[in-house]
């Protein structure tokens, strides 16, 4: 009988651990099953040249922050999502208002304005490279992370 409360309470704190952390991940914007990720889509993946106007943070209610710029480019301005503040910050790709930049990326709507969702961003040489071809966030796989020269 104590075998099978042991094991009945081992199984229930498990099911707790599991169930917490799938709540996490999918509760925080940035995390592989979060938001922006859903959001993402393949099919509307291109190309955009333009300039920085304004470059800041981001914080949705209670989550990490981000990173966001608007792209001025020969069509009219556009809001630019890089990702997980800590994670672009960390990469050491600096980008300032009047930088000249090409972004790659799917345009999405969020909120209801057209943006675009990046898997990476180019100034002069050197590329930040934040999610896959699918928009899995490299943040969550630091180790396939860098800026590229």
């Amino acid at each position: 009988m104590k075998k099978v409360t042991f094991v009945g309470i081992i199984l229930i704190l498990g099911f707790i651990w599991v169930a917490t952390s799938y709540g996490q991940q999918v509760g925080d914007v940035w995390a592989t099953r979060g938001q922006y990720t859903w959001l993402f889509d393949a099919k509307t993946m291109e190309t955009l040249t333009g300039e920085v106007v304004a470059i800041g943070k981001f914080a949705p209610r209670g989550k990490p922050y981000g990173v966001r710029f608007t792209l001025k480019t020969e069509q009219g301005p556009i809001e630019v999502i890089l990702g997980r503040g800590s994670y672009v910050e960390q990469q050491g790709l600096r980008l300032e208002p009047q930088d000249k930049v090409t972004v790659k990326g799917s345009r999405v709507a969020v909120e209801g304005k057209p943006t675009v969702i990046a898997t990476e961003v180019t100034k002069g040489e050197k590329t930040l490279k934040l999610r896959d071809a699918n928009g899995m966030p490299l943040w969550n796989r630091q180790s396939s992370c860098a800026v590229s020269e």
